[in-house]
């Protein structure tokens, strides 16, 4: 017995009508059950969620979408592995070997929750998983919804990457990335590119099984993608277009082809040729083969289980290669692998990508239509390119409702304890999500006016994450500037560097932050424990050298001062504080 109730049955339930009435859902929506209805939604939302009252506009609005997405799955995703579907048992393999990581981490509340901005840790796991359950759950009129949702998504971020072209948008929310890039509402090119090119697959197989008119989105999602700047969209395009005539091999595939053509073409005329530049960037340095060099050696050192989900920092900064340290600037890491296998591989170990590999191939079986396009672009994408809350859940969502097959269907307890569940969950997960929200709304504030009260509840509420302590640190590092009792206002800074620190341990930026907040109060031995324990973790950290250099000199041991200074100019040569403080010292060469 199927429990599966489509949406004009709860509606008729709720209400009272007959069971035959046509006013109690539009039909569009007909045959469809609440699962997909919501299924739709997350497709349609989570590209374009953002705040432009968020200290980070795109990333906790995603987020907040995501926490609830992990709160629906989850029940579905027990439900699967119940109903012995080994996509699913594959799936929970992967999280409970990611629950272990995450507590056995260096930083267990990066493992659990990732970094801030990134968001990538056990719980976004969660999500991930979560979203490929329901996809997975949605039947067949959940997955057109998901197609509609997808579809409409793209085009609205296409429509803003065009705006922001056309009119230079300079905002802080709505502005070009780094000046230059469209971005439309993800926040990064990155991201825009993968969701375009997820909605490219669905178009594909619109207009090549006749349907001409869908040529027209072609035309737009290309040039938002061009407007996007972004490199490795060129391939996937072509590869697009030769899918479309080797496979069709008719005048809808030509059409689709000269569509894609056609919108890159006409704005890489109109643009400044950005793709172009940035190509020639990428052949003169191009730092992932050498960041993939340090993480494989990395990985031999915890095999098993790896450093914990959302711990590539950790990876790479302990294992930091002089050749890497040479091409980052100074205070840049990775907070990611950028290739999905290789973070996969390096945070969760042996045991995850082993689990995740087998997921990802019994997903992929029965797998089928423009759906799967989808996901393939998506991860294609993350081949190259880093994670991302609002885009690796919309592949996972696809990937599963591609292999959806029959509603499955359980007793009436477990239906009932299932509905529960997800019910308590999704009550956390809105609680979880208001808190973040709210918390992130007052760092905005308190960065735009300097409340150091607003900043401390804003730090407060967002206690997972170590970046959020370093507003009120700011905010009371600039009071100590501009008002007589600076000693007071630099404890409080000092304060909120130690509990970033505590909050992520394995930072060598938080430890460099409170070494100098230390230096600043005259803590000279402890500022020294705290700057190597900085160069500890990473022993390229240029700010960690620099400072421990300051310390020194100030101690009257300039030999200990210049050979440090050394030490930062040979893999950043251009740090001008570093040539101030070395001439200084008279140890300029």
């Amino acid at each position: 017995m199927s429990h599966r109730a489509d949406l004009a049955t709860v509606t008729n339930s709720i209400t009272g009508a007959a069971p035959t009435s046509r006013f109690a859902v539009p039909e569009w929506l007909e045959g469809a059950g609440a699962l997909d209805v919501f299924a739709a939604i997350v497709a349609f939302l989570l590209p374009v969620a953002i705040s432009p009252v968020m200290g980070s506009y795109t990333f906790t609005p995603k987020l907040a979408v995501l926490l609830v997405v992990a709160a629906v799955g989850l029940p579905q995703l027990a439900r699967r592995c119940r109903a012995r579907d080994r996509a699913a048992w594959a799936a929970a393999a992967f999280l409970a070997v990611g629950l272990a990581s995450a507590a056995s981490s260096g930083s267990v509340l990066s493992g659990f929750f990732g970094g801030y901005l990134t968001g990538t840790g056990w719980v976004f796991w969660c999500g991930v998983v979560g979203a490929w359950a329901i996809g997975r759950s949605t039947g067949p009129r959940g997955r057109e919804l998901v197609v509609a949702g997808l579809v409409a998504s793209a085009v609205v971020n296409a429509l803003v990457a065009i705006v922001q072209q056309a009119f230079q948008l300079a905002s802080p929310v709505l502005g070009l990335y780094q000046g230059t890039q469209a971005d439309g509402l993800m926040g990064n090119p990155i991201f825009l590119e993968s969701i375009e090119l997820g909605a490219l697959a669905v178009v594909l197989v619109r207009t090549c099984s006749g349907r001409w008119r869908w040529s027209l989105l072609a035309l737009l999602l290309s040039a938002s993608l061009e407007l996007s700047g972004e490199r490795f969209a060129i391939a996937l395009l072509a590869l697009l277009a030769a899918w479309a005539l080797v496979v069709h091999r008719d005048r809808f595939a030509a059409l689709f082809a000269a569509s894609l053509a056609a919108g890159y073409a006409v704005t890489y005329g109109l643009s400044s040729a950005l793709v172009h530049e940035r190509i020639a960037q990428s052949v003169v340095s191009n730092p992932r083969p050498t960041l993939w060099k340090v993480l494989l050696h990395a990985f031999e050192h915890r095999p098993l289980i790896g450093f914990g989900p959302g711990q590539t920092l950790q990876a790479s900064t302990a294992f930091e290669s002089a050749a890497l340290a040479r091409r980052l600037p100074v205070a840049t890491y990775f907070t990611d692998a950028h290739d999905i296998f290789v973070e996969v591989a390096i945070t969760t170990g042996i045991l995850g990508i082993l689990a995740f590999a087998a997921f990802g191939l019994l997903a992929l079986r029965g797998a089928s239509g423009a759906l799967l396009g989808v996901a393939v672009m998506a991860v294609a994408v993350e081949l190259v390119e880093p994670l991302n809350v609002g885009v690796t859940p919309i592949a996972f969502l696809a990937l599963g409702a591609a292999g959806a097959g029959t509603a499955l269907s359980g007793g009436p307890s477990r239906g009932r304890a299932r509905h529960a569940a997800t019910a308590a969950l999704t009550l956390v997960a809105l609680g979880a999500s208001a808190v973040m929200l709210y918390g992130d709304y007052e760092l905005n504030v308190a960065l735009l006016r300097f409340d150091y009260p607003v900043a401390t509840a804003g730090a407060r509420a967002l206690a997972v994450w170590a970046d959020a302590a370093l507003v009120p640190a700011e905010v009371a590092t600039n009071r100590s500037v501009a008002l007589a009792d600076g000693t007071h206002w630099l404890r409080l800074s000092r304060y909120w560097h130690s509990v970033a620190v505590s909050r992520n341990p394995t930072d060598t930026q938080m430890w460099t932050g409170l070494a100098g907040a230390d230096a600043e109060l005259g803590n000279l031995r402890a500022a020294t424990a705290e700057y190597g324990t900085a160069l500890r973790l990473d022993r390229f950290a240029t700010e960690a050298l620099v400072g421990l250099a300051r310390v020194e000199a100030h101690e009257g041991h300039s030999t200990e001062a210049v050979v440090l200074l050394r030490r930062a100019l040979a893999t950043a040569p251009g740090y001008r504080p570093a040539h101030q403080l070395l001439a200084q010292l008279g140890g300029t060469r």
